[in-house]
């Protein structure tokens, strides 16, 4: 029983020193230090214009609010990319505007094609 608990309490002791040194690949942008990636194994192939960073811990280490891609590396520190979030938010929102006035102009039309005496099951076989 006590080499049980001795081999389970190094190998538990082991692990934990590996996890502890592990390290993060951070690839980025080199003119604009926006992040193309990040992972704890070294097999990204890094694109032209980009530059690969070695960190010591894991991601454990990091507090990513966002993705890591909405983030900016400059001198080793990560910084949330606000522009690149307000523009994805933007394109959000313009869809999400594009689709309900989509869904309005299928209401009006289906309004005029009732003032043209047409009955629903007309109505929702033209429009489907």
């Amino acid at each position: 029983m006590k080499i049980k608990f001795w081999i389970l309490a190094g190998f538990i002791l082991v692990t934990q020193a590996s996890l502890s040194y592990a390290d993060i690949y951070v690839i980025y942008n080199n003119e604009t230090g926006e992040v193309y990636t990040i992972s704890e194994k070294d097999d990204t192939v890094i694109p032209e214009g980009y530059s690969k960073e070695v960190l010591q811990g894991g991601f454990s280490n990091y507090d990513f609010q966002y993705n890591p891609t909405y983030y900016k590396f400059k001198s080793k520190k990560f910084i949330v990319n606000t522009k690149k979030i307000s523009d994805e938010e933007k394109i959000k929102q313009e869809m999400i505007e594009k689709e309900n006035k989509k869904k309005q102009d299928k209401i009006k039309a289906k309004e005029k094609l009732k003032g043209l005496g047409l009955n629903e099951d007309e109505i929702n076989a033209i429009a489907n």
